[in-house]
């Protein structure tokens, strides 16, 4: 048989029990909240990033300013050196086969300033062989074939103390002329030029000067 003061003290134990479970459970609850707003705020961060790494600043490296406004974009143009005139190529001189006027040109202005004194020496310049326009030997001239001269020079200076001079000088032109025109040039000078005709007979000779 339970008496009143045994209730008594059961309930006396029965309420301090009951706070403290309820206390727990809102503490469970409160941390509960607390872990899943946390969640969210982190989450919330994370996508802000990636969303924010995946969008990029500015037109990519591959587009050039103004096309995407469906301009054409200007490209580089490489320019090749040929060494040919783009309008139509090198002149060449009028009468011979093959020959260059600019080269040309020098050297018969070379030679015909060739003077002693006042006194001018070349008589006349006559151009002969496959680059005149021979075919002695059945064809014209190839890639290497020489131009031949034939210079009339006042014997008396050839054979004088200008002599070597005029040589060498002979000799200058020739070289400068294979340079520019990539072939040679072959001077000949002889001093008596009847002879030299004779020694080659049936030859045509183009006068240049």
């Amino acid at each position: 048989m339970i008496t009143g003061s045994q209730q008594t003290n059961s309930r006396r134990w029965l309420l301090p029990f009951l706070a403290a479970l309820i206390a727990a459970l809102a503490a469970i609850l409160l941390g509960t909240t607390a872990s899943a707003s946390a969640m969210v705020g982190a989450e919330t961060r994370v996508g802000a990033f990636n969303v924010a790494g995946e969008v990029p600043v500015g037109p990519p490296e591959h587009i050039a300013a103004g096309q995407r406004l469906g301009k054409d974009v200007p490209q580089a143009k490489i320019v090749v050196a040929t060494g040919v005139a783009a309008n139509g190529g090198v002149r060449m001189a009028d009468g011979l086969v093959g020959v260059p006027q600019a080269p040309m040109s020098r050297a018969l202005a070379r030679l015909q300033g060739l003077r002693l004194g006042d006194k001018s020496i070349v008589q006349g310049v006559d151009a002969f062989g496959s680059r005149a326009g021979s075919t002695f030997r059945g064809r014209g001239p190839t890639a290497g074939s020489d131009l031949d001269l034939l210079v009339r020079i006042d014997p008396a200076a050839l054979g004088g103390r200008s002599g070597p001079w005029i040589q060498r000088t002979l000799r200058s032109i020739a070289d400068d002329f294979e340079a520019e025109a990539g072939f040679p040039l072959s001077i000949h000078a002889p001093g008596n030029v009847g002879m030299f005709e004779k020694s080659i007979p049936g030859t045509t000779y183009v006068p240049l000067g």
